[in-house]
């Protein structure tokens, strides 16, 4: 392995700074330095030379008045490969006495499902704890369709997102803790969003049709799901994605700006993942069913809008362009704050007809591709003409 953004490393041998000693920190990218007048000298080669090799780091633990970036160099930078073996014991969750950072690293224990390949089976545990008091307050008539390791998941991405929600320094734990972790933490995360299972209420009374219908085999939760599971609008799955993993996301987010950075740390971790292209295609699939004013997509989509314009810097421009491409769209609101980001209904219908196909495995998001996406068919004829 090597340094690079989304890495988390052990700072050493600091001269100056000697305080950063010992202290982790997550990759966040290399250093832009700026060249001067005279750098044909050199004196300022080498330390152009020297700006390039430095990483900008994001360190553990800071509280809101250091939190800002740090620029090291390689050698003072120790890669921390290892990452935290796969939890076992019937304590994992347990959070009564720990401190912050424990308290983060037990709930993340709960982010784990049996894996034959890796000959893990999560150890029986008594769900108890901010976790399960998170899951309750959910309504446990809504997950029929959810097994007990998938509760457990489901309780602790709530209880998190909450940590994430109030505190700008319980959200950096949080993302260290699950990057430290090891990958099925972030995975799981990422399947409650694209994956989830039918969140309804059993009284329903279409319930089974539903569940039997859309929601197959291919679902369970004890296996990483490999497609996008259908879209859903009814009332509770809203109330758990706006609380639990998709808030989770969209706070994290909120720290990908100039004065909090470990934001991007997540999000280069989730580009890598081999799952990027379906948590890609769900946001996607919200953002477009907001213009269709499903409720799903007039309570979800404002917030996956949120987290691809923190995370992608040239997605506001795709989706502005898009609406001025599509043929109905309304230049009046152009300008308009609330509406500048909504897809027209044309753009929204091509999104929904193409994202599988266009997105189909992680190497295909792209700029280039996601455009595509909010190119009609009407602007594609046009441009041809």
């Amino acid at each position: 392995m090597i340094i690079e953004p989304g890495a988390l490393v052990k700072i050493h041998d600091m001269v100056q700074a000697t305080e950063l000693n010992g202290s982790r920190a997550l990759i966040i990218d290399r250093a832009v330095h700026s060249s001067s007048s005279d750098s044909n000298s050199n004196k300022d080669k080498d330390k152009d030379k020297d700006e390039e090799s430095r990483w900008i780091i994001c360190v553990e633990g800071e509280n809101r008045r250091k939190r800002r970036k740090y620029s090291i160099k390689p050698t003072n930078l120790i890669l921390l490969t290892a990452r935290l073996p796969l939890p076992t014991g019937s304590h994992r969750g347990r959070t009564r006495g720990l401190g912050n950072n424990d308290y983060v690293r037990s709930l993340c224990e709960l982010l784990v499902r049996p894996d034959s390949e890796l000959q893990y089976y999560p150890s029986e545990i008594m769900f108890m704890g901010p976790a399960s008091q998170a899951f309750c307050r959910m309504g446990q008539h809504n997950f029929d369709s959810f097994n007990c390791h998938a509760i457990e998941q489901l309780g602790a991405i709530l209880a998190l997102a909450n940590i994430c929600q109030n505190d700008e320094i319980g959200c950096k734990n949080v993302v260290f803790a699950i990057l430290e972790g090891p990958s099925m933490y972030l995975h799981v995360i990422m399947q409650h969003i694209y994956g989830t299972r039918l969140i309804m209420s059993n009284m329903e009374s279409n319930y089974e049709d539903i569940s039997d219908t859309l929601f197959d085999d291919r679902c369970d939760l004890n296996f990483y799901i490999q497609t996008v599971t259908p879209d859903q609008e009814y009332v509770p799955y809203v109330q758990v994605m706006k609380t639990g993993p998709l808030l989770l996301l969209f706070e994290i987010s909120k720290h990908n700006n100039n004065n909090s950075y470990f934001g991007a740390c997540f999000w280069v971790a989730i580009a890598k993942s081999s799952y990027y292209h379906l948590l890609m295609q769900r946001l996607l699939r919200l953002i477009a069913r907001e213009s269709l004013q499903t409720y799903d997509g007039k309570n979800l989509g404002p917030m996956a809008r949120h987290i691809l314009c923190h995370n992608m810097k040239s997605f506001d421009e795709i989706v502005v362009d898009g609406k001025s491409s599509s043929s109905n769209s309304n230049n009046n609101n152009k300008n308009n704050s609330t509406n500048r980001l909504v897809v027209t209904q044309e753009v929204a219908e091509h999104i929904l007809a193409n994202v599988d196909s266009i997105l189909s495995s992680p190497d295909q998001v792209t700029t280039d591709t996601i455009r595509k996406l909010f190119v009609t068919v009407t602007k594609t004829n046009d441009t041809l003409k």
